[in-house]
């Protein structure tokens, strides 16, 4: 009588929003039948997240199959049709951690050096080498072209008497400086690496070529030196793999030797030691590509573990941020985001600093402070199912198990929709609070839909089932306080006089 008295009192008919059939929760005449069918608040905000109501069905399916296996499938089917969120936890999802973890695994060198990782290699030796250095060659060049084009204007030298000279080093220069202009647009460079490698070689073999013939005396000796600048040049900073590299050196040392072989034994055949110097000119030549090809294995070498070590610390960075997000999500599970941060705040000082006098850091207790809050103006809600016991004996432990579990997902599921905040399941008891921890003026009302949603789901389970089962629900409204106890487990609860109210408010209504 007391908990018939206090709900009509807590939740008038006048009360504006409250749900037609409110009073069905405590009263004695409880109706069977859903009170809302013809409320156009319920019709507006329930339907677009409400399904073909087949929750029961599911459930109690687990009795008649009894084969777990059809029953997970059934209920993801289920699930995907209502639009809720049980496909999303019964069914596997991509999350970020999961994402991270492909790309770690595209990370990963293939066979042979192939694959995603080899792709992601060679964009790191773009950017880390090649550029860089392509780059630092054609400024060099510039400059050496813009200078020989001022030192032979400024010397006041014959134009006509060097044509060919000043022609070659305008265009290598221009050469040069567009070459330099292309490399610094990144889709050019990525895409025309190979040909912005051979503009480069070709315009300094013809420099080398117009500075040997354009002198009075042609020698053996001529520009050797800057032929093994062409060679060395085409290992160590043009971007081009060892085989290229390879290819063009020894065009360029052949192309040197054969070509002043052939001009000084046509025209000055009188040179005994051509043979000799010729031959000097060769071993030069091929020291010098042997340094260059040792030099650039050694190079890719070392940048290989260079980015196997970045990419190690990367994995190790990425791996330590998934599992910090999996604690976060998991103390969120347990505890509030308000006292979660709070706790985690002092904790993480308390390991940076210890306090003097305070405890140590490796100290069993968790925390030391109290997080007790004060609140009012909530609502507290529990709900019992009645016949439990007869529904556990007709299942076995694991067929028990998994209804529960899918039973208590739907009222988690409800109690996000009607704002309300689970505090603990004990046993088959579900105790709930709406105005927590942020205040909400319809907290009232919201544990009251909450009450008429477990009603008709658990109508639904013994419509399925055939066992007679049925809901208990007890909600009363007033001030809690709530908080953190425990020095090893951590245990979110609120208390007051008014929870205690509640409690027996559940206790001793009639179930329907």
């Amino acid at each position: 009588g007391q908990a018939g008295t206090n709900s009509r009192k807590l939740f008038p008919r006048s009360h504006p929003g409250l749900p037609a059939g409110a009073e069905a929760l405590m009263s004695p005449t409880a109706r069977s039948e859903d009170p809302r069918p013809e409320n156009p608040r319920w019709h507006r905000e329930r339907e677009g997240h409400r399904g073909s109501g087949h929750e029961g069905e599911e459930l109690g399916g687990v009795l008649a199959r009894r084969d777990l296996s059809q029953v997970q499938r059934d209920l993801r089917k289920e699930g995907r049709k209502e639009g809720t969120r049980d496909d999303l936890r019964l069914s596997p999802h991509v999350g970020r951690g999961e994402m991270a973890g492909e790309a770690r695994g595209g990370w990963t060198r293939g066979k042979g050096g192939r694959g995603p990782g080899e792709h992601l290699y060679q964009l790191y030796h773009q950017v880390s080498q090649q550029f860089p250095l392509l780059v630092s060659l054609l400024l060099v060049t510039s400059a050496a072209s813009l200078a020989l084009i001022i030192l032979f204007f400024s010397r006041g030298m014959v134009f006509r008497e060097s044509v060919a000279f000043v022609v070659v080093a305008i265009v290598g220069l221009l050469v040069f400086v567009g070459s330099l202009g292309l490399a610094c647009s990144e889709r050019v460079f990525s895409r025309g690496m190979k040909a912005l490698s051979l503009l480069t070689w070709a315009a300094l073999v013809t420099l080398g070529y117009v500075f040997i013939f354009e002198s009075p005396v042609v020698s053996a000796w001529d520009q050797v030196y800057f032929f093994l600048f062409i060679t060395f040049s085409v290992y160590t900073m043009l971007p081009l793999g060892v085989r290229d590299a390879v290819i063009l050196s020894s065009l360029s040392s052949l192309s040197h030797l054969v070509a002043l072989s052939v001009y000084l034994s046509r025209y000055r055949p009188t040179q005994a030691l051509l043979p000799h110097q010729l031959l000097a000119n060769a071993v030069l030549f091929v020291c010098v590509s042997a340094l260059g090809v040792y030099q650039k294995l050694q190079m890719e070498r070392a940048l290989r573990k260079t980015f196997k070590d970045t990419l190690n610390c990367l994995e190790s960075r990425m791996k330590l941020e998934s599992e910090k997000r999996q604690q976060d999500h998991l103390l969120l599970s347990v505890l509030p985001v308000y006292i979660a941060l709070e706790m985690k705040a002092e904790i993480m000082d308390r390991l940076r600093v210890p306090r003097e006098g305070g405890p140590h850091p490796d100290t069993p207790n968790n925390f030391h402070n109290l997080y007790i809050k004060h609140h009012r103006h909530v609502s507290i809600l529990y709900a019992d199912i009645v016949g439990f016991t007869r529904l556990a004996s007709e299942c076995s432990p694991k067929e028990l198990v998994l209804m529960l579990n899918e039973l208590f997902g739907k009222f988690d599921q409800i109690a996000k929709e009607n704002e309300c905040m689970r505090i603990k399941i004990l046993g088959d008891c579900y105790h709930c609070v709406s105005g927590l921890p942020v205040s909400l003026p319809t907290h009232a009302t919201s544990c009251v839909w909450m009450g008429l949603d477990m009603c008709r789901v658990v109508r639904k389970l013994r419509g399925a089932t055939g066992v007679d089962i049925n809901m208990r629900v007890g909600v009363h409204s007033g001030n809690v306080l709530c908080g953190v106890l425990g020095l090893q487990k951590w245990q979110y609860d609120v208390w007051s006089h008014d929870v205690t109210l509640a409690n027996r408010m559940e206790a001793r209504g009639v179930p329907g």
